[in-house]
């Protein structure tokens, strides 16, 4: 078996499993909280800590059964989402915020994959594809 060690208490562990002492952990939490401290925008955070949008975020994960619609439509994998994912962003529309029709469920990887396109120029084309998607599961499941 194959091993490696915690860069930080240096005990050894197997490959492909964390720090038995839980230290990425604790670096992941102590990021965090730098992260929310020194460059989160604090108008958003506050939005998505309210409990209509917890309630709203729920809705919108009950409305895809969980699942990440592009994941399954595009790249042919069932995949479980893990977050709600404005298709206009609060940014340019705060009417659109707590608008159902303009939430989809996705994961992480997706979220990741979205966000790389919007910044690519390429906003309005994903947004017509998030869009294209909803109504093709609308039809098919709902």
């Amino acid at each position: 078996m194959l091993y490696r060690y915690c860069g930080t208490c240096r005990s050894k562990y197997p490959i492909g499993s964390k720090c038995l002492n839980g230290c990425m952990d604790k670096q992941h939490k102590v990021s965090n909280k730098n992260y929310d401290k020194f460059s989160r925008n604090k108008e958003s955070a506050s939005f998505y800590a309210t409990g209509q949008w917890k309630r709203l975020t729920k809705t919108c994960k009950d409305k895809f059964k969980g699942l990440d619609i592009y994941s399954y439509y595009i790249d042919g994998k069932l995949k479980y989402g893990d977050l709600s994912h404005h298709i206009v962003e609060i940014s340019e529309d705060k009417n659109r915020s707590y608008d159902i029709d303009n939430l989809i469920w996705l994961s992480d990887s997706t979220h990741k994959t979205v966000h790389v396109a919007y910044n690519n120029g390429e906003k309005k084309e994903m947004q017509m594809i998030l869009r294209k998607l909803i109504k093709r599961y609308m039809c098919e499941f709902i």
